[in-house]
């Protein structure tokens, strides 16, 4: 972190103020660990490809055209776009080993749940509600778009896929020990009545889509407590020269 050092203390305990010096020295240890991580040829050809499809640009001589016009060497334009790809390598490199388990860990709040959801605020219309489901007098997307009082009604009582990492704790317990199809009976979360069916379960898998999100995340949360160290010494360091 070199280039930290020509910070004054004063400057640095501005940046943090604001919320800005970690972000600033993240970027800067990405930077720094990506810079060597080799790309072949081809997934070079193959982003620049991608790069100029995005763009509708079809020509070599458009796409100089495009790097005078925004003051781009090519160099440095594929220097941005294979970051991503990057990155990427590097974390699934580093952490390749801890995925697995780390994946096991969170499994329960990667796993995706559809289901049918109704909430009313009296309990006598959530039980009469529930009963005209039960008894098949009405279907409960019918119910939902009829009676639901929530932001579901607008999707006929239809929620997901969706985790349930942001969902009331109740209402996650149901879902998690629940299987396809089942309704529950009305249930009372603060000051509504809710019925929920369970349509479908969709477990998360360790697919390379996954992998690399694990890694990813991972990868954040040691650039994280890295940034996190190199403020404390760093701003211990300052103000010791200045004592």
């Amino acid at each position: 972190m070199e280039v930290l050092k020509n910070f004054t203390a004063e400057s640095l305990v501005v940046l943090q103020k604001y919320n800005q010096l970690i972000p600033l020295i993240k970027s800067i240890k990405k930077t720094e660990d990506i810079e060597s991580v080799y790309i072949e040829e081809k997934e070079i050809n193959l982003l620049l490809q991608n790069f100029c499809q995005e763009r509708q640009i079809q020509s070599e001589e458009e796409l100089v055209k495009w790097l005078e016009d925004n003051k781009l060497t090519k160099k440095v334009l594929i220097e941005k776009i294979s970051i991503p790809l990057r990155t990427i390598t590097y974390a699934k490199s580093n952490f390749n080993n801890q995925i697995n388990s780390y994946f096991l860990k969170k499994k329960d709040v990667l796993d995706q749940f559809t289901y049918s959801l109704i909430r009313v605020k009296s309990k006598n219309k959530a039980n009469e509600i529930f009963f005209r489901i039960q008894d098949e007098e009405e279907s409960f997307s019918d119910l939902a778009f009829k009676y639901s009082e929530g932001f579901e009604k607008k999707m006929n009582g239809l929620v997901g896929p969706a985790t349930v990492a942001n969902a009331h704790p109740i209402i996650a317990d149901i879902l998690k020990s629940s299987s396809e199809g089942e309704l529950h009976p009305p249930v009372q979360i603060d000051q509504w009545f809710i019925i929920i069916r369970l349509e479908s379960f969709h477990p998360a898998i360790l697919d390379e889509t996954m992998e690399q999100n694990m890694a990813l995340e991972m990868y954040e949360q040691s650039l994280e407590g890295q940034a996190r160290n190199i403020i404390g010494k760093i701003l211990k360091d300052k103000s010791n020269s200045v004592n």
